[in-house]
């Protein structure tokens, strides 16, 4: 199946979910994926780790994202291997907002500044 937009468009599909692309603790998103990703915890009854901001708290004790059907477009973007101006290059059909923020994962899901 071709994939027809970002929501449902994953690079890797082969992807092991071994937690590297999580060791950043700041991602950019839009306000909608925020939002998104905050009624998924709210809903799955999931709780972010504290990781002192050192890598995502969304990624549980496994290396796998616990947030992975809400996860943001930049992280259904990234492959371990390829670039992703690469992938964006080879499927004009994704839209990248431009309208994005940079948001502390920490911060906003733990609630305190990492020390």
């Amino acid at each position: 199946m071709t994939p027809t937009s970002s929501e449902d468009f994953n690079s890797f599909p082969d992807c092991l979910m071994c937690g590297d692309c999580c060791r950043i603790n700041v991602i950019s998103m839009t306000e909608a994926e925020l939002e998104r990703i905050k009624d998924y915890i709210q809903t799955e009854g999931i709780q972010p780790i504290d990781y002192a901001g050192e890598r995502c708290c969304l990624q549980g004790e496994d290396g796998g994202c616990m947030v992975w059907p809400a996860r943001a477009q930049i992280c259904r973007l990234h492959h371990c291997k390829v670039p992703r101006r690469w992938i964006l290059d080879e499927h004009p059909e994704i839209h990248v907002e431009d309208d994005v923020m940079l948001v502390n994962m920490h911060e906003e899901f733990i609630g305190t500044k990492a020390s």
